[in-house]
C-alpha cells in the first residue's frame, strides 16, 4: 500500500484550560486512541505519534513542525477537536488555552495557514491533512471546485479531508466514544466497502462518508487534493469480494464463483474477465489520443444494453492505466451526482439521468461521457459537448467477438463448455455460424441480435453457471434456465414466488422506473429508506442468485434496463396505469425537489389530481410529507380566501349601509333648505319707497 510504512500526527485538543471558553469534548481521547490503532493495525503505518490536549498553540505548532521535518515520505496529519473562525474568516485551530472572542481568538489559537505552510515547506513525500472539526471546510478555500467548499492548503501532492462545510459546525454526540465524523470513518475502515475496490483510497473514503454522513443527519464531509494524492492506498477495503461480483481467486490463481457479471456491468476489477470489446475500446484510446491538444468531450453512446458501462469501466479504464495513451493515466468513473475526482481521464456515465455541472468541464483533464443512444437529441442543445467532433457508437458485437465473450470467461475461470453450447447460445441471440452478415458490415449480426440483447445472454450464461455440471456449463443446464429469451423472467418469477407479499414486489419496481414521456423507460437510483417496501424484500431480489436489483451503498436500483422489457410481469405492471404512474413519479420528483419551500408544493387541479392517485396508497415518508405539506397550505389558503371574502363582504355592507344614510341626510338638508328658502319668502318685508 501507498502508505504502508508512513508517519502520521494525530492530534485532539478534547480538554480545555480553566481560562478558556470553549466546552471539553469527552469524545476525543477515545477517538484519537481507536484512530491510532487503525491506523496501525489496518492501514500498516508505521508510526503514529498521538499529541492529547495540547495546553498552548506553540505546543501544538511544535508538535506539526516536528512532524513535517521529520516526515521521509508520506505523512497523515489529523486534527480532533473544535474549529474557530476569527474576524478575517480564518480557520483556527484550538489548544488547550484557546478562548473563542474576537480579542483572543488570534493569538490563543492555531491558524490553520501556519499548518499549511509547515507542511508546504518541509514535507518531502505525499501529505493527507484530515480535520475533524468545525467550519473546516475552510481550510480548502481556493482551490475547491464545489462553489459552497472554501479554503485550501496549496499542499504539492496533498490530500485535504474535512468533516463539514466552511460555515457548519461538526458533531461530537453526548454519549458516544467517537465523534460523528471519526467514528464513521473507523467503521468504514473495519468494515469497509461492500463490492468496493481491492484497497481504500482517500478518493474512495470521502465518496463513501459523503454517503453515509449526511443519511445520517450529519454534514457532509468536503475533500480537495492536489496531485494524485487521493489516489493512493490507504488500506485494504475488507468489503472487497474480487472480481466478477464475488468471484475470489483460488489457490490456483483462477476466479472462484461466476465469471459472468448477469445484468450488471463489467468493472475494472472485471478486467481480466472482459472480452470482445478489444477493438472498440482500441478506437476510444485513439480518439482519445487525439484529444490530447484540444481536449473536447468524447462521447460514448449505444442503446440501452449495448455494454457501454462495461467497455468504460472494465475496457477502457485498465487500457489507460496501462500506458495506452503512451504514459499511466489515471481514470475514474462517476455517474452525474457523485464528486469530481482529479484525475487525468474523467468518465461520466449515464449522462442522460441529471445535468452535468460546469466543474465536470472545469481543467485541462481528458473527460469521457457515456450516454444513451435515445437521449442524444436532448443533450445536443448543449454546446459544452461540442457533438460536431463525432462520437463513438457502441453497436452490435462481431460473432467473433460474441464467441470470445462467451468462451474466454469461462477458460480464464478453469470452466468448459459442452460442445454444442456456444452454437446455441448465438442462435438464440440472433445469429447462427455461418450465417451472413448485414451487407456493407462484414461480421455484423442481423437486426434481431441487437446490442439490447447482450444483457439477457450475461444473464443466462450466469444462470447457466448456476446450472453447471461439476466444471462444466451444460446444454442442459441452459435449457433448464429458460434460455436467452426466458431466464431473466424466470429468475424474476421464482424471486416474486417466493415472497409473502407479491404487491410489495410491485410497489418496489413502480418506485424504481422513470416512466418515460417522450423516451423509453429508464430505471431510477432511489435512497432505500426512501421506498415503502421492507428491506428483506430488496435483499431478495438482489441476493447473488438473482443480481436483478443492485445496492449502491443505500440506493437502490435495477441492475439494468434489460428487465423493463424482459420481464413479462413488470411490463403489465408499467402498461397497467401508465398516466397514474407519471402522476406519482412527478410528485416524488416535485417532493424531492421541495425542501420546505412553500413555493414548490402543490395547488389546484395539479394538487386535486395527486390526492385522487395518492388516496390509500404509500409514496413513501418524504412524498407523504410533501402531499400534506401541499393539501394543508391550500387549507390554510381556502380558509384565507372565505375570510377575506367576509371581510369584503361586510365591508361592502357597511359601504352600502353608509351610502344609503349619506342619501337620506342628503335628501333631509335638502328638504330644509327648500322649507327655510320659503319661509324666507313669505316673511320677507315689503320693499321702501
Amino acid at each position: 500500500m501507498d502508505f504502508a510504512g508512513a508517519h502520521a500526527l494525530l492530534i485532539g485538543t478534547g480538554t480545555h484550560l480553566p481560562e478558556s471558553d470553549l466546552p471539553d469534548i469527552p469524545a476525543v481521547a477515545r477517538t484519537l486512541a481507536d484512530l491510532r490503532s487503525a491506523l496501525l493495525d489496518r492501514c500498516g503505518l508505521g508510526e503514529v505519534r498521538v499529541v492529547l490536549d495540547p495546553g498552548t498553540p506553540l505546543e501544538l505548532g511544535s508538535a506539526i513542525s516536528e512532524a513535517a521535518s521529520g516526515a521521509r515520505g508520506p505523512l497523515i496529519v489529523y486534527y480532533v477537536g473544535h474549529g474557530l473562525v476569527s474576524r478575517r474568516g480564518g480557520l483556527h485551530l484550538a489548544a488547550g488555552v484557546t478562548r473563542s472572542g474576537p480579542l483572543h481568538l488570534e493569538h490563543t489559537g492555531l491558524p490553520y495557514d501556519t499548518m499549511r505552510r509547515y507542511l508546504l515547506d518541509n514535507v518531502d513525500g505525499p501529505v493527507a491533512v484530515v480535520l475533524d472539526c468545525c467550519f473546516s471546510g475552510r481550510a480548502i478555500e481556493g482551490m475547491a471546485a464545489y462553489d459552497e467548499v472554501a479554503s485550501l492548503a496549496e499542499i504539492t501532492g496533498a490530500y485535504v479531508l474535512t468533516s463539514a462545510g466552511r460555515s457548519e459546525p461538526s458533531f461530537a454526540p453526548e454519549g458516544m466514544a467517537h465523534t460523528a465524523f471519526s467514528g464513521a470513518l473507523l467503521r468504514l475502515l473495519e468494515e469497509g466497502i461492500p463490492d468496493g475496490p481491492p484497497f481504500l483510497t482517500f478518493h474512495d473514503i470521502h465518496r463513501e462518508l459523503s454517503r453515509t454522513l449526511p443519511a445520517s443527519g450529519f454534514p457532509r464531509p468536503r475533500a480537495r487534493s492536489t496531485g494524485r494524492a487521493g489516489e493512493l492506498r490507504l488500506a485494504p477495503n475488507p468489503g472487497h469480494r474480487g472480481s466478477a461480483g464475488g468471484a475470489r481467486l483460488s489457490a490456483a490463481g483462477q476466479p472462484e464463483g461466476s465469471p459472468y457479471r448477469g445484468l450488471a456491468a463489467f468493472r475494472e476489477a472485471d478486467a481480466a474477465l472482459f472480452f470482445g470489446r478489444e477493438a472498440l475500446v482500441s478506437t476510444l484510446v485513439r480518439e482519445l489520443a487525439e484529444r490530447q491538444a484540444d481536449p473536447a468531450p468524447l462521447i460514448v453512446t449505444g442503446v440501452s444494453g449495448s455494454g457501454k458501462s462495461s467497455l468504460l469501466r472494465a475496457g477502457l479504464v485498465p487500457a489507460l492505466a496501462q500506458g495506452a495513451l503512451g504514459f499511466p493515466a489515471s481514470a475514474a468513473v462517476i455517474v452525474p451526482g457523485e464528486p469530481v475526482p482529479d484525475v487525468d481521464v474523467l468518465i461520466v456515465d449515464q449522462v442522460e439521468e441529471a445535468a452535468l455541472p460546469e466543474e465536470v468541464f472545469s481543467g485541462d483533464r481528458l473527460l469521457v461521457l457515456g450516454v444513451r443512444a435515445d437521449f442524444l437529441g436532448r443533450l445536443a442543445e448543449d454546446p459544452r459537448l461540442r457533438f460536431e467532433r463525432g462520437q463513438v457508437v457502441v453497436g452490435p458485437m462481431t460473432e467473433r467477438e460474441l464467441r470470445d465473450a462467451i468462451e474466454r470467461p469461462a477458460a480464464a475461470a478453469g470452466l468448459s463448455l459442452e460442445p454444442g453450447l456456444v452454437e446455441l447460445l448465438l442462435r438464440d441471440l440472433g445469429t447462427e455460424p455461418g450465417r451472413r452478415p448485414v451487407r456493407g458490415e462484414p461480421g455484423r449480426l442481423p437486426s434481431h441480435a441487437e446490442p439490447g440483447r447482450l444483457p439477457l445472454l450475461s444473464h443466462a450464461l450466469h444462470v447457466t453457471w448456476q446450472q453447471r455440471d461439476g466444471t462444466t456449463l451444460t446444454v442442459a443446464g441452459y435449457r433448464r434456465t429458460g434460455g436467452i429469451a426466458g431466464a431473466l423472467a424466470a429468475t424474476a418469477d421464482d424471486v416474486l414466488a417466493g415472497l409473502p407479499s407479491p404487491d410489495e414486489a410491485r410497489t418496489l419496481f413502480l418506485r424504481l422506473v422513470r416512466v418515460g414521456e417522450a423516451t423509453d423507460d429508464t430505471r431510477l437510483r432511489v435512497p432505500a429508506d426512501r421506498l415503502p417496501v421492507g428491506r428483506e424484500v430488496i435483499d431478495a431480489f438482489a441476493a447473488d442468485g438473482a443480481r436483478l436489483l443492485t445496492l449502491d451503498r443505500d440506493l437502490v436500483m435495477i441492475t439494468h434496463e434489460a428487465l423493463l422489457t424482459a420481464w413479462p410481469a413488470l411490463r403489465s405492471w408499467l402498461d397497467a396505469d401508465r398516466g397514474g404512474l407519471l402522476i406519482e413519479q412527478h410528485l416524488v420528483e416535485a417532493a424531492e425537489a421541495w425542501d420546505g419551500d412553500p413555493g414548490g408544493l402543490y395547488r389546484g387541479s395539479r394538487l386535486a389530481l395527486a390526492r385522487e392517485w395518492a388516496a390509500g396508497r404509500s409514496l413513501g415518508a418524504l412524498a407523504d410529507r410533501f402531499l400534506a405539506a401541499s393539501v394543508a397550505a391550500a387549507d390554510r389558503q381556502a380558509r384565507r380566501r372565505v375570510a377575506v371574502t367576509s371581510v369584503l363582504a361586510g365591508l361592502l355592507v357597511v359601504s352600502l349601509v353608509a351610502s344609503l344614510l349619506a342619501v337620506l341626510r342628503y335628501q333631509d338638508a335638502e328638504r330644509a333648505r327648500r322649507v327655510a328658502a320659503g319661509r324666507a319668502l313669505i316673511f320677507r318685508p315689503p320693499p321702501y319707497g
